[in-house]
């Protein structure tokens, strides 16, 4: 891309230009030039913060490349001539765990990209503009993306374009350094973000003060606000709505009348809303939501604060014990704790290394429970996600749960409903998709476009199957895919398969041709994901998924 920015600019140095340089880095995949990854290390493993080599290394390629268009600006004569932005989109990655850190730090701001508070939306703003911007020069003007249009805008001479309504104002008294007074900026997310620890807001910055509404929060679904002084606290740390309640109100007028003259989409609240909802035994009752709907096997919360307390009921499986036991995958915790009832005498904390591999956790309660509630609590260095797994009481030495196995050779998948999953093998992960097994078929129902099957107790190693067969019927067409996992990553677009399916009514093949894809490789396979349809409101009947040995 750098070489191509600058054979742009001696192609085209006799003319305006406008020239959008979008570097991939430093965006996933996590992966720098080995030399400056090595050059970074020493440096790296010594901060206190910043301590990804690899993002160290990416960043050198920015720097090189941006290097080299300012080489030919200035070597075409064009320096003097031009404007220089050097913007972002977001905040820096901290969800990412490229070898199990946060790829950057945003301290002192709170939280990362994929986030609204300052960590999120916090971003560098540098010009270059000889004669019209002062070297070395600062500005502590508010400013956000969409006042580049009016800049240009204004810079080209030109006018607004008729009949349009402009959100940005131009830049250009702040660029020369004059008084610049913004005004109301605003932002929306209106989703919840299981990665990154966002809950659904929009917010407005008005001066020194930013207030963020959160849809669907309190109690009974109410929103939530959220104040703060950034000219005392950029770290975001103290609400301050009910310290100003004058300003929050102001503030709230502002963001109401901004969502009414836009029409904005926000988000419902839930009809089927259930206070006492619960996954896998486990609810929620501070610091966090549970998401991804019903799940008997799983608990996954996304957090926007540092400590998350649940209760998990030890009627979910039925045994009693003197240790609570699961595995966890995290980018956020870094240790929990558990104890007896809901003012309980907790046990030593447990260190959880969130670096998104599972990891094993026995948690002891000091005696022997058989029934009631336990409350567990989980300490986070930043807003994320945690997903908690096969959660179960040990007693003494007897562990009731049994581990994925690696499988010598081809694995085989069945249907017939064993000790931790009515439907054998396979089970649904989302709430969209509701199964039977009957006569050793399995009979799915999708109320969602994405309904899907996970397998995670066969491991396997990838160079001993070189497909997966699938027999099934649908009532409509579309693609069916199939994902894998391994070493603890999630479900990727880059380990995929896909193939079409007919929607016929009729028993169709599916034949997923995994031998051929350049990232089945020789490594441990420990999941397996079969979307079997791409639409909604569709009932399909599997007959079988089966793997096939390779050289087959």
């Amino acid at each position: 891309l750098g070489d191509y920015a600058v054979q742009f600019i001696e192609q085209n140095r006799d003319r305006p230009f406008l020239l959008n340089f979008w570097l991939y880095n430093p965006h996933a995949p996590f992966d720098g030039e080995p030399e400056a990854v090595a050059a970074a290390r020493e440096r790296a493993e010594m901060g206190m913060y910043q301590k990804s080599a690899i993002m160290a290394a990416m960043m050198k390629t920015i720097d090189d490349n941006v290097g080299k268009v300012i080489d030919v600006l200035e070597r075409e004569g064009l320096w003097e001539n031009t404007l220089v932005i050097l913007t972002s989109d977001n905040g820096g990655n901290m969800y990412n765990r490229p070898e199990g850190v946060n790829p950057t730090d945003n301290h002192p701001l709170r939280a990362g990209k994929g986030n609204s508070y300052e960590g999120g939306v916090r971003v560098p703003l540098i010009a270059a503009w000889p004669g019209v911007i002062e070297p070395g020069s600062y500005s502590d003007a508010v400013s956000i993306s969409y006042d580049w249009f009016p800049t240009f805008l204004e810079i080209a001479g030109l006018p607004e374009p008729e009949g349009w309504t402009l959100d940005g104002k131009s830049l250009m008294p702040a660029l020369r350094g004059e008084a610049f007074e913004r005004g109301p900026v605003f932002s929306s997310f209106p989703h919840t973000v299981l990665a990154t620890g966002n809950f659904a807001n929009v917010w407005v910055r008005d001066g020194k003060w930013k207030l963020l509404r959160f849809f669907n929060q309190g109690p009974n679904q109410t929103d939530e606000f959220e104040l703060y002084d950034l000219s005392r606290d950029v770290g975001e740390q103290f609400n301050r709505v009910h310290e100003y309640p004058e300003v929050a109100e102001r503030l709230k007028g502002i963001l109401a009348r901004q969502l009414a003259d836009e029409d904005a989409l926000l988000p419902l609240k839930n009809p089927d809303y259930d206070p006492d909802f619960a996954q896998a035994g486990f609810r929620m009752i501070d610091g966090a939501v549970l998401v991804g709907g019903p799940n008997q096997s799983q608990a996954q919360f996304t957090a926007r604060s540092h400590r998350v307390t649940l209760r998990y009921d030890l009627a979910t499986r039925g045994h009693p014990g003197d240790a609570l036991a699961f595995s966890v995958v995290s980018n956020s915790a870094i240790s929990v704790t558990a104890g007896i009832g809901e003012t309980p005498v907790f046990g030593p904390p447990v260190r959880i290394t969130p670096d998104l591999n599972p990891q094993e956790i026995r948690l002891p309660l000091g005696r022997r429970v058989e029934s009631g509630e336990l409350t567990v609590v989980f300490d986070l260095e930043q807003p994320g996600r945690t997903v908690i797994s096969n959660p179960r009481m040990i007693d003494g030495d007897i562990d009731t749960y049994i581990p994925p196995v690696l499988v010598e050779g081809t694995p085989r998948f069945s249907f017939e409903a064993n000790a931790e999953s009515a439907s054998g093998d396979w089970f649904p992960e989302n709430q969209i998709a509701e199964i039977e097994v009957v006569d050793g078929q399995l009979f799915l129902t999708s109320s969602g476009n994405d309904p899907f099957l996970v397998s995670s107790k066969k491991h396997f190693m990838a160079n001993q199957v070189s497909e997966v067969i699938v027999r099934m019927r649908s009532e409509k067409g579309g693609e069916a895919q199939l994902f894998w996992a391994e070493g603890g990553q999630g479900f990727a677009r880059e380990r995929q398969v896909t193939v079409p399916v007919a929607g016929t009514g009729n028993i169709e093949t599916l034949r997923f041709q995994l031998s051929d894809h350049p990232a089945w490789n020789n490594q441990r396979i420990e999941r397996l994901r079969f979307d079997p349809i791409d639409q909604a409101n569709t009932r399909m009947v599997i007959e079988s998924i089966e793997a096939r040995p390779a050289g087959r």
